[in-house]
């Protein structure tokens, strides 16, 4: 998937620090992105993982996203559904209130986004976080948003709506 215009490649940017390697992520290194790594890890390789592209763009000073595609073991779209389920699962968990079951990307595609509530500390910037995931085959794809200025829907259903139609 190209870059959104206006972004440029981000280096090290996404959850603990992962950085992305020559477009790939390891199932350990992805693993490391999530709260419970050694959880993800065993359910990733027990459901057969094979690869994760990995992209990380950014624009201006504070807007990223983070882009995953997970390939599972041919013939495993049980896994793939399963996983994107679990990742809406997730971020459905931290979205705004009455958004909890995210919203359509394309009716009957069973891909979804979320706009999170901000993350608003003293002392810091407010973060607005988004997430948009979905599934083709084998291939799972997850994107992650953030900003320290609130998210537009719109783009974040309009990026996943292009890599839902490229898988």
């Amino acid at each position: 998937m190209g870059k959104p215009k206006g972004f440029r490649e981000a280096t090290g940017y996404f959850v603990n620090g992962v950085s992305v390697e020559d477009g790939w992520l390891s199932p350990g290194g992805r693993s490391l992105e999530y709260t419970e790594p050694g959880e993800v890890l065993v359910d990733s390789v027990r459901n057969g993982i094979r690869r994760v592209a990995a992209a990380n763009w950014q624009r201006g000073e504070y807007e990223y996203v983070a882009v995953r595609l997970v390939q599972f073991r041919p013939g495993a779209v049980a896994e793939a559904q399963a996983e994107a389920e679990s990742s809406r699962w997730d971020a459905a968990n931290r979205t705004r209130s009455g958004h909890e079951e995210g919203r359509e990307v394309k009716a009957g595609s069973g891909a979804g986004f979320f706009v999170y509530e901000p993350d608003s500390k003293p002392g810091y910037l407010t973060v607005y976080g988004g997430r948009a995931v979905g599934y083709r085959g084998d291939v799972m794809f997850d994107l992650h948003f953030s900003d320290t200025k609130p998210l537009s829907e719109k783009a974040i259903k309009d990026l996943a709506l292009k890599q839902l139609e490229r898988l």
